[in-house]
């Protein structure tokens, strides 16, 4: 168990990282890498959310960033949460 949560931290760091790089393919082939590994992880689908707005596809970006708000596995800070939301209101639709 810890060795998947392990692997799943680093593939959502690197997908961050590649997202940065602004390298979509690779970021987003990390992201669903270590979606599978924890399913219900709320910070990778904040970064993969923060991924789709940076590369300007806001209506993932929007999807990810609900769904970030609602898993638990482990949750989003309460900090991050209100980031959250004050990106939700922000995005264009």
């Amino acid at each position: 168990m810890w060795a998947s949560q392990a692997e799943a931290f680093i593939r959502n760091g690197r997908g961050a990282a590649f997202a940065a790089l602004r390298r979509d393919k690779a970021a987003l082939e990390e992201f669903k890498a270590s979606l599978i590994l924890c399913p219900n992880n709320a910070w990778v689908y904040d970064n993969r959310g923060q991924a789709y707005e940076r590369f300007g596809n806001y209506a993932r970006a929007r999807i990810d960033y609900e769904i970030a708000l609602a898993k638990s596995e482990p949750s989003l800070s309460r900090a991050r949460k209100s980031r959250l939301e004050d990106r939700l209101r922000q995005l264009p639709h």
